[in-house]
């Protein structure tokens, strides 16, 4: 039991490695249409940012959604699995659009 808990908490780390990494290359490299380069979308407005917040949610809750669906109805160690990486997705889709819209952050740690 103690291995199995072991190889969740190892794979936890690198999903949310994975997509702590995806989501920190979209706000360093934004995407633009043809004939816009990203600095002027930027300065369009907040409208970019929620696209690409929708597009991230979205894909969380199918992904959270086929896990769940794949998963035994007595696997509760897969359906707590599906729900953090859901939790972990969730919050850094959210972590991810308030620095895209320019939120500031707290500087008096």
């Amino acid at each position: 039991m103690w291995t199995r808990i072991q190889w969740l908490a190892t794979t936890m780390t690198i999903v949310i490695g994975i997509q702590g990494g995806a989501l920190t290359a979209r706000v360093a490299e934004p995407i633009a249409p043809e004939g816009q380069n990203a600095d002027e979308q930027q300065t369009e407005g907040p409208g970019y940012c929620w696209d690409e917040y929708v597009k991230e949610a979205v894909a969380a809750y199918d992904e959270w959604d086929d896990c769940h669906d794949s998963r035994s109805w007595y696997d509760i160690v897969a359906s707590v699995t599906c729900d953090l990486v859901y939790e972990a997705r969730a919050i850094g889709a959210a972590a991810w659009w308030a620095k895209c819209v320019g939120m500031p952050g707290r500087t008096d740690a």
